[in-house]
């Protein structure tokens, strides 16, 4: 495929195809252009060959490598420790703790589940910024989302994230601190204690 218009439907087709969840249809999509531009070769790199990512420096890979393990490597958490925390499936990556191990307080605990939506996603490889709907859609999960001060929870937590965008299109990126707390957190509450 030399036409881009080509390349553009074929990765559409290819992702709507794959009846991914709307989590991953936008990273998948761009893997898809990715592999289209590259002439549909199904070649990778060895895995010794590729970065902290997985794939290309900087580009998260959605790959066969389970998301867990990354999140195991990476934090440094034992994996059955990551099990008890989170789960990974045809749905994506999603955190299982019991709502009681979680801060009582609504703004505390979407804070918590802040990071391990994103950190979790972006520690596992499956996209590097994770929207504030992703996180709404967990805090509604867990009874823990206040529309009233959700925006303002996130915002404060810019020791631990990066952010762009506003308002429903507001995106954050995890950094080193926010690694730090991720996995102080991922071992809290596996042990059974809330961070």
């Amino acid at each position: 495929m030399t036409n881009m218009r080509d390349v553009l439907k074929e990765s559409w087709s290819a992702v709507r195809e794959a009846e991914l969840p709307d989590a991953l249809q936008a990273v998948a999509f761009e893997r898809a252009i990715d592999f289209f531009l590259r002439g549909g070769s199904g070649v990778e790199a060895p895995a010794d060959a590729k970065g902290p990512t997985g794939g290309r420096s900087g580009t998260p890979d959605t790959g066969s490598d389970q998301p867990l393990q990354r999140i195991a490597q990476k934090l440094n958490v034992g994996l059955d420790r990551v099990k008890e925390v989170y789960a990974f499936d045809d749905s994506g990556l999603m955190p299982v703790v019991p709502v009681g191990k979680l801060d009582a307080g609504k703004s505390p605990a979407a804070k918590q589940i802040a990071l391990l939506v994103a950190g979790g996603r972006q520690v596992g490889g499956i996209e590097e910024w994770t929207s504030s709907a992703s996180i709404r859609e967990v805090c509604e999960h867990y009874g823990k989302y206040d529309q009233a001060n959700f925006a303002s929870a996130l915002k404060t937590m810019q020791d631990v994230f990066s952010s762009r965008g506003v308002g429903q299109k507001r995106q954050v990126r995890l950094n080193k601190v926010g690694e730090e707390r991720l996995r102080t957190l991922v071992d809290g509450l596996a042990s059974g204690g809330a961070s």
